[in-house]
């Protein structure tokens, strides 16, 4: 192994390792954007609030997601967002992805 080799190899590690946790943060953001459009869907149904702490609780998204819900008149919006870190890196860079998606009321 040369000494060149040695220096690089970790540095490509570590590029590897941010990368992959970037996918993985973008793989869970795509998870928030069919749980938030499934809940807007539901609760412009008429559903009940809880469902959407149900729906949190069976997908199993890592982490700790926060949701919020907003209603107009024609609308309901429901905003969940989550806290991600690049694995690595500690705490140092938190990340918030967050996604909102709306539904027309009563399928209007």
């Amino acid at each position: 192994m040369t000494a060149e080799f040695a220096i690089v190899l970790p540095a490509v590690i570590l590029v590897l390792g941010v990368a992959l946790s970037v996918l993985a943060i973008q793989t869970s953001r795509i998870g928030l954007v069919g749980l938030a459009a499934e809940s807007a869907r539901a609760l412009a149904r008429g559903e009940p609030e809880s469902l959407i702490q149900q729906l949190l609780q069976g997908v199993g998204l890592d982490g700790e997601v926060s949701s919020k819900t907003s209603y107009s008149d024609l609308s309901v919006c429901v905003e969940l967002a989550q806290i991600n870190h690049i694995r690595g890196l500690g705490d140092l860079f938190p990340i918030e992805v967050k996604e909102i998606q709306c539904a027309r009321k009563g399928g209007l």
